[in-house]
């Protein structure tokens, strides 16, 4: 994403295009789905770290590397500002 997206773009917008373009943007439906996953394969510390990351910080949308499992926490995400870090200059 641009900057110029980005300072045009309303909150939402920006949001569904980084999901898009990045693997560590996600929703909350999506972060919920995965934990059941890891339910099902009997991995419960990522399920539960997953889950208490929900529980702990309430957002839409999140930044969180699916690939760290337990070493990264999801951080919620619930204005521009919170991505501004991500936007190319």
């Amino acid at each position: 994403m641009t900057r110029e997206d980005y300072n045009k773009k309303n909150f939402e917008d920006i949001m569904e295009q980084l999901n898009e373009e990045r693997d560590d943007i996600t929703t909350y439906e999506t972060l919920k789905d995965f934990a059941k996953e890891k339910i099902e394969e009997d991995n419960l510390f990522i399920a539960i770290h997953i889950l208490e990351a929900l529980r702990n910080d309430d957002a839409e949308w999140y930044e969180y590397d699916y690939c760290m499992g337990t070493l990264q926490t999801p951080s919620g995400i619930t204005e521009k500002e919170d991505v501004e870090h991500m936007i190319d200059d």
